[in-house]
């Protein structure tokens, strides 16, 4: 986590980190970190702060300006070929538009690091996000409207 950071809420609003703080401890306490099977995703402190246990990338994700240049031109494979509304729409965002997104370092099944973008948007009157996947090969393999959609580094 870094200044300049976006962590999203429960409401589907982002905030910036604007600080951090470290705090040093006279001696050691408990902490835990656990993950559920099938819930990867919390909602925790009293601001309803929408967190995911680790398993991003370990690779560094491309700035949303550098994968919204990829994507316009990029070759698609995978989903990123389906014809329903939903996956064929998402061709047809601009740059600009796309460089609003937020990038994530995601690492896929096969082990290889990826950049995920994610952009808020509409479509047919429904507000969601746009959602992509980018492999280090400039290759779109992934790519949806998801209706109802946050902003929160985890593909759907």
């Amino acid at each position: 986590m870094e200044v300049g950071d976006k962590v999203y809420l429960y409401s589907g609003d982002a905030r910036e980190i604007k600080e951090l703080k470290f705090e040093h401890l006279d001696s050691p306490i408990k902490v835990y970190n656990f993950e559920v099977e099938d819930w990867h995703t919390y909602f925790v402190s009293e601001h309803d702060v929408f967190v995911h246990n680790s398993c991003g990338g370990k690779g560094k994700a491309l700035s949303p300006s550098e994968a919204s240049e990829k994507i316009t031109s990029a070759e698609r494979t995978g989903s990123g070929l389906k014809s329903d509304v939903y996956h064929r729409s998402a061709s047809y965002l601009s740059e600009g538009q796309l460089s609003q997104g937020t990038t994530f370092s995601i690492t896929g099944g096969d082990g290889v690091d990826r950049t995920l973008l994610q952009v808020s948007g509409e479509l047919n009157g429904k507000t969601g996000i746009f959602e992509y996947i980018i492999g280090s090969d400039g290759i779109v393999t992934h790519q949806i409207f998801k209706p109802g959609g946050i902003i929160n580094g985890v593909p759907n």
